[in-house]
Order: structure tokens, then sequence, then C-alpha cells
């Protein structure tokens, strides 16, 4: 014979699902306030919906099971309202432990006044009023449950629709609206009417109740339980299997019942397992790429100060010293020339260090913007080639400029990218000469400013000129020649030409040596 006939299927299935979540809720943190809180919902809403199981069982129960069964089913009823209390104003972040305390006592008072009418039909205590006892307890709990109502909604409606709350907290609160009012509703129907067959009344909201606490537990980690789609899943998977091997004939199908419903559980806890093990590696990894992004921000956000602030005052000490050496404030002795002309090199140094690691902070973060303004080629290569006269002179070097006809007087073009550009490749080229000199000759072809810078320099291998543009790379002659550098130089050069739409090359003179730079950076016509 079934343990559960077919009419009462959907029932038992209903209460065994709401039971295992309970379950399941109150086992993710077993004393936390919440998982208790809603863990106490769960298994009171499961007593009410497999109360008509119960009472089909009532003829083979010894006479104190049932009365032991309706004890419990009539507590679960008198606590309700105090439970949605308490989870009310968890929800809404306040205290209330007065009220929610004021609530307990109130069910407590109503479960004496039951008990004592049950005990006293039990045990024929005449001098008891039965009926009275009765009547005052369930007007005191439906007006306790009156007023859990009320609470609900003035405590979680406002924050529902609030303006200034955020969406984790709406959403809670909307849940919590439809997750306690559902509950409430059953529990004031039990009061009413139960313990007696209600049909698909109590499967209906028990449903409810769970399809909207799975969510609520998936989306917003409601009274902090956090579930999974898949646990969410496999909870309603196992209610199911619990009702076929209550339906089973004989012990047989049960035993093949229970082995299937093991298998499928197993698999089951495997599967949640593992999607919780690549969820847990998933958001460490999210973790460690947000705390990388922020590094790299505040990386990018300190070169950032650190260049603006060193900008003002080696400017300022260029000019000072290119006073001095013009001779604005006297005429200075030769060792002071030499001294100034030192100094002059040394802050044109930093300077480019400084612009060179702003222009690699814009470029790695993606914020550096190419703007074009009108620019005077000629202008921008006097200004460059003048600022390098004291190291050429002091090496014995010959520059030379030779600008095309053909470029016009104004280009439109990206200014700061031909300065950085110019600067870059010619403090190079004198860097790495030391007999001979060196060559910038400016055309145009088609749209673009062709800049070609030739020196008589060492020269580098084809190894080294694939290399040339790496990040960080120094080659050998580099390295003999002892000079200052980052190996960020030809790397944010060949970047920023890149950013703008230009191209940069170099080749090797293998007959007379040096090397030979070719820069083309798009240009249009003021």
């Amino acid at each position: 014979m079934h343990l559960v006939p077919l009419e009462l299927s959907l029932t038992v299935g209903a209460g065994a699902a709401a039971l295992i979540v309970g379950f399941i809720a109150w086992w993710k943190n077993k004393w936390g306030t919440g998982n208790v809180l809603y863990a106490l919902m769960a298994f009171s809403l499961a007593m009410w919906t497999l109360a008509d199981w119960f009472v089909s069982l009532e003829a083979p129960l010894d006479h104190w099971q049932v009365l032991g069964w309706k004890f419990y089913f009539y507590f679960s009823v008198c606590f309700g309202p105090a439970i949605v209390m308490h989870a009310t104003s968890r929800l809404a972040s306040r205290g209330g432990k007065y009220g929610a305390g004021l609530f307990y006592l109130s069910s407590s008072i109503a479960t004496l006044l039951l008990y004592s009418a049950i005990l006293a039909r039990e045990i024929k205590f005449a001098w008891l009023p039965q009926q009275a006892c009765l009547q005052g307890a369930a007007l005191l709990v439906i007006i306790l449950y009156a007023l859990a109502t009320f609470h609900v909604a003035f405590q979680l409606y406002p924050q529902a629709v609030s303006k200034i709350a955020t969406t984790l907290e709406k959403r809670r609160a909307i849940y919590g609206l439809v997750i306690l009012t559902v509950f409430m509703i059953a529990g004031v129907l039990q009061m009413i009417i139960g313990p007696v067959p209600t049909g698909l009344m109590m499967p209906f909201i028990a449903i409810v109740f769970l399809v909207f606490s799975l969510m609520s537990f998936v989306r917003t980690s409601f009274l902090d339980v956090e579930l999974g789609n898949l646990e969410a899943f496999f909870l309603f998977l196992a209610a199911y299997a619990l009702v076929i091997v209550l339906r089973s004939d004989t012990r047989e199908e049960a035993i093949v019942a229970l082995l299937g419903s093991l298998i499928v559980g197993v698999f089951g806890l495997i599967s949640i397992r593992t999607v919780k093990g690549e969820k847990t590696k998933r958001r460490l990894l999210e973790d460690s790429n947000r705390q990388l992004r922020m590094l790299e921000e505040a990386k990018s956000d300190f070169i950032d100060m650190v260049a603006h602030q060193l900008r003002g005052p080696l400017g300022g000490v260029r000019a000072a010293s290119a006073m001095l050496t013009n001779g604005d404030l006297g005429e200075l002795p030769e060792k002071a020339r030499k001294m100034v002309g030192q100094m002059q090199d040394t802050v044109s140094r930093l300077l480019s260090l400084s612009e060179t690691f702003l222009n690699a902070s814009r470029l790695e973060m993606g914020k550096y913007q190419s703007v074009r303004v009108p620019t005077d080629v000629r202008q921008e290569l006097h200004n460059i080639t003048t600022e390098m006269d004291t190291v050429v002179a002091a090496k014995d070097l010959k520059l030379e400029v030779e600008v095309s006809d053909v470029v016009p007087q104004v280009l439109d073009m990206d200014k700061e990218v031909l300065e950085n550009v110019l600067f870059n490749l010619l403090d190079n080229a004198v860097k790495y000469t030391d007999h001979g000199g060196i060559k910038v000759a400016a055309t145009l072809e088609g749209r673009n400013l062709k800049l070609v810078i030739a020196d008589s320099g060492p020269g580098l291998t084809d190894a080294e000129c694939n290399d040339l543009f790496k990040k960080f790379h120094r080659g050998k002659v580099g390295r003999s020649h002892q000079t200052d550098g980052t190996g960020l130089g030809l790397y944010i050069v060949k970047q920023l030409i890149e950013a703008v739409g230009g191209s940069i090359g170099v080749v090797c003179d293998k007959q007379r040596g040096g090397s030979v730079f070719t820069v083309k950076l798009p240009c249009g016509l003021v």
C-alpha cells in the first residue's frame, strides 16, 4: 500500500521541499540569526503543508502520537508572527529587539492557552474554561498576525521604493514583502481552519514561498542564505525523489527508488561541489584582477603626479641655466660655463624621463588621446636641435637639419608626438655617436611627414634592430657606452607613433656605420 496517495503527491512534495530548503538554509550557517529565522519559517510551512497527509495517517497512529503532532502544529502557528517580526527587523537593518521580544512573549501566552485547552479536553478538567482558552488564543494569534503584517508593510515597502537604497537592498525588501506575506497568509489559514484538509491551497502557497525564497537566495542572499542555481534545482529534485520512494507499492520498489534517489543525490552533490569550486576560483580571479587594476591605477596616478610635479621645477632650472649660459646675467668663467652646461644636460635628461614615464602611463591605461594642432615643423626642429647644441659641441659632432621645400610652413598634426619623437631619437643619436655627426631630414610623402634621422655611431646588428622597440630593451651599444637610460624611450616612441597612425623603422648602414631611423607621422594642410 502507498504511504502517499496519488492525490496527496503534490502536498507531500511541496512539504518535503520546504523541509529540505529549511534544513539547507540552517546548515549553511548553523547558528546565524538569518539562517535560523528562515529555517523556522520553512519548517513551520512544511508542517502546515503536510497537515493533510498527517490527518490521513491518523488512523494507524497512536492517540498520543496524534496529540504530540497537534502540539507541534499549534506551536509553529502561534510563533509565526514573532518569527516574521524578527525577520523583518533584520531585513530592514533596524534593532526591533523589544518589539520582537514582545511578540515572542505574546506567542508564548497564546501557545499556553491552546495547550491548556487541549490538555483540559484530554484529561477532562471541567473547571478550566476550554472554549474561552481556545477563543482567546485564536484571537490573540490573529491579532499578532495582523500586527506583523502592518510591521512588514511599514518597514519593507518604503525600502523597496526608496530612491536612495541600493539595488540589492531594494530587491531584498521586495522579496521580503512577498515571502513574509505568503508565510503569514498560510499561518492565518491554519489558525482559522487547521488542522483539517485544505486540498491544493497549502501546496500552492508552499510552492510560491519556495520559488521566491530560492530566487532571493540566488540573487540577494536573503536572510544571509546563499544558494546557487544548481543547488536550488536539486532541492526540488530531492523532494520529488522522496515522493517517488513513498509512492512505492512494495519493499523492492521502495529499495530501487531509494537507490536511484541516492545516485541522483550523489551526482547532485558532486555537481554542486564542482560548480561551487569553479565559482570560488572565478571570484578569486575577479578579486585579483580588481586588485591589479587598482594597483595599476594607483601606479599610473603616482607617475602622473610625479611627472607633472617634476616638469615645473625642472623647467625653471633649465630656463635659469640657459640665461646663465647666454650671458644674460653677465659673462661666466669657462669652468662655470662648463658646469652650467652639464646642469642643463642633466635637467634635459630628467625632463625627458618624466615625459617618457608620463606617456608610458597614458598609453598603458589607454588614456592617451591624439590632438592635432597647427604645427611649425621647422620651428620645432630648431627648438629641439638648439637644446642639443651644448652636448653636440662638447662631443665635437656635426648636426645637420634639412627640411624639404615641399614641407609647408604649418602642418596640422600631433605636436606633442612630433616633439617627443624628435627629442628621443636625437638624444639617442647624440648619446651613441662619438665621431662624425647626425643628420635630420624632413619631407612630405603623401599625407605623412617623413623624418629621417641618421647618425654615424657604431650601428646595430640585425638582432638588435628586431628588439630595439621592445619595452626595457637596451642593446650592447647602450651598455658599452654606459649611458643613462631606462630602455623605455624607443618603446614609447613607437607606441606614440602607432597611436596616431604612423610608423617607424630602423636600418643600419653597413658601409659607413651608424643607424638610420625613418618616421612617418600623419599630417594635413592647414
